[in-house]
């Protein structure tokens, strides 16, 4: 019998060196950039990655924004982390 499956894992880059206000909670707070991980699990241990997101996290409400290649660039100016 083998077991398999799937595991995400979540790895904070930095936080935003101001508050920023989100639209989905009305609260203002720093918000985190992170990082998102897939992995593909045999009797759950992680053994390779298959999928990866960026994202900056509301820590509130875990409201985020995606960051992309084309994005990215323009949301990282517009917020500053540390």
């Amino acid at each position: 019998m083998i077991i398999y499956g799937t595991r995400h894992f979540r790895f904070k880059k930095a936080t935003s060196t101001q508050p920023i206000y989100c639209n989905h909670c009305h609260n203002s707070t720093y918000w985190e950039q992170t990082n998102i991980w897939s992995w593909f699990t045999l009797f759950f241990i992680p053994i390779f990655p298959y999928w990866r997101k960026q994202i900056i996290i509301c820590p509130v409400c875990e409201y985020g924004i995606k960051l992309t290649r084309k994005n990215r660039e323009e949301v990282l100016k517009s917020i500053d982390f540390d």
